[in-house]
């Protein structure tokens, strides 16, 4: 973590002190799964399924106690909503990314996956989170192998949201395009 110029590596903090001086609801979303948004210059959302990290200043939080939140995570980390939001709000746009606000995440035209969607969509998230965390125990020589499962996984995702959205494979291929 990066904060004010200082690198922290596994930064900690007291559950007890911290409530004691945030009760509030900044205190309360720290507790609770959430997706955490950076909101500066790329659309990153990282999921907090246990409620153990404490978003920071510059950052969007999203809660729901619907079962959606790996939907959530997925639909905002897609190719598809960075280039929607990029092509939406272009005077946004900072250094090759966005700097993300709140009204553009609750303006995003999210669709309702059916059960079956969210299900598959969810063992993704799942997936890429596991593989993910694969990547901390390992030495250099195999994280390029590693990354290249989570990318595959990442791409398995974005398959589903462009079906959901039933992009057309000339729509896909302005999405893929475009990217960072």
């Amino acid at each position: 973590m990066k904060y004010l110029k200082d690198n922290y590596i596994n930064p900690v903090v007291s559950k007890k002190k911290f409530h004691e001086l945030f009760p509030n609801s900044y205190g309360r979303k720290a507790n609770i799964s959430k997706l955490i948004l950076k909101s500066l210059t790329l659309l990153d959302a990282s999921i907090d399924i246990k409620g153990e990290y404490i978003p920071a200043k510059s950052t969007l939080v999203i809660t729901t106690k619907d079962g959606y939140l790996s939907y959530l995570s997925a639909v905002i980390n897609s190719k598809l909503a960075f280039f929607y939001l990029s092509q939406k709000y272009p005077s946004s746009s900072y250094n090759g990314g966005i700097t993300f606000t709140k009204d553009m995440i609750n303006n995003f035209p999210f669709i309702m996956p059916t059960d079956e969607i969210n299900t598959k969509i969810n063992g993704f998230v799942q997936e890429v989170i596991i593989e993910s965390t694969k990547l901390q125990q390992m030495n250099q020589n195999e994280i390029e192998k590693q990354e290249r499962i989570v990318q595959s996984i990442q791409r398995e995702i974005n398959k589903e949201i462009y079906k959901l959205y039933e992009l057309s494979n000339v729509d896909i291929e302005i999405v893929e395009q475009n990217q960072r």
